[in-house]
Order: C-alpha cells, then sequence, then structure tokens
C-alpha cells in the first residue's frame, strides 16, 4: 500500500468479535510505545483514541527517512 506524503489518514482497528485488545494500563502504554517506534519515524500523529476494543490513529504522511536507514545508506 502507499500512502501519499502531506494526506491525512485514519487507521483503525478494533478485536475479533468485538473482544477487547487493551485490558490494563499497561496494554494502552505498549501500544503507544509501539506507535512511537513504528509510527512516528513516517507520520504525525494528529490525533488519537484508544479504547477497550478498538482504537483510532489520524495522521499524516512525511517523508522522513529514519536514523537508522540513513546509518545504512551512508555505509553502502
Amino acid at each position: 500500500m502507499n500512502f501519499e506524503t502531506a494526506y491525512i489518514y485514519h487507521i483503525y482497528n478494533q478485536g475479533n468479535n468485538h473482544r477487547n485488545i487493551f485490558y490494563k494500563t499497561e496494554n494502552y502504554q505498549f501500544f503507544l510505545s509501539k506507535v512511537e517506534t513504528y509510527v512516528k519515524p513516517y507520520a504525525d500523529i494528529l490525533a488519537y483514541c484508544l479504547m477497550p476494543n478498538h482504537f483510532h490513529l489520524i495522521n499524516k504522511k512525511i517523508f522522513r527517512v529514519p536514523y537508522s536507514e540513513k546509518k545504512l545508506k551512508q555505509n553502502v
């Protein structure tokens, strides 16, 4: 899937059969740490909403190469 730079995207997901995906505070914190690691290098998070059985992320793709990829390209 290609995401266009500068467009705004609504990303969402929910648990199977509307079951919870977050059970305790630590689950929310874990999810947000993954967003920080895997989404924020590529997109600005404009808004998010985490509920026990689903989540929403509103983001805008930006062109930013993560540090590890920059370093890899410099070493080639």
